[in-house]
């Protein structure tokens, strides 16, 4: 995780998403260092020390207290939502790009996005009927 946030302007980031699997004292710490505020939901047995991290530390404080109140907080839920969405895209129309340079991804990405959703709407406007 932190080779790739070393790729992002700190300054564009708020709020860090990541699942369990990212649960680190060493990501959590960087997203910490970068003023960011790392939400990544701890697994359940961790231990709050630490060994340095002070933003680690303070993340788990802060979710022991009301995971529930955490949640609602960070809009964590949000997160599922945007991979369900990736995920029927990459279904749909496949896991890849087919174009080679990065001005067609992105033109290739876009009209996936909006095929995705006229399929999306054409769905709700037959369920209304």
């Amino acid at each position: 995780m932190v080779p790739l946030l070393r790729h992002v302007p700190s300054r564009n980031l708020e709020n860090v998403y990541a699942d369990r699997a990212y649960i680190s004292r060493r990501n959590v710490q960087h997203i910490h260092d970068l003023g960011a505020c790392p939400v990544i939901e701890p697994k359940k047995r961790l231990k709050a020390r630490s060994r340095g991290h002070r933003g680690y530390k303070e993340l788990l404080v802060e979710y022991r207290r009301d995971p529930e109140e955490w949640r609602r907080v960070h809009e964590y839920g949000k997160r599922s939502l945007v991979e369900t969405v990736f995920g029927m895209l990459k279904v749909r129309s496949g896991g890849g790009l087919s174009s080679r340079r990065h001005k067609e991804q992105r033109r290739e990405l876009l009209i996936k996005v909006v095929l995705h959703n006229i399929q999306r709407l054409n769905l709700l406007e037959c369920d209304g009927r």
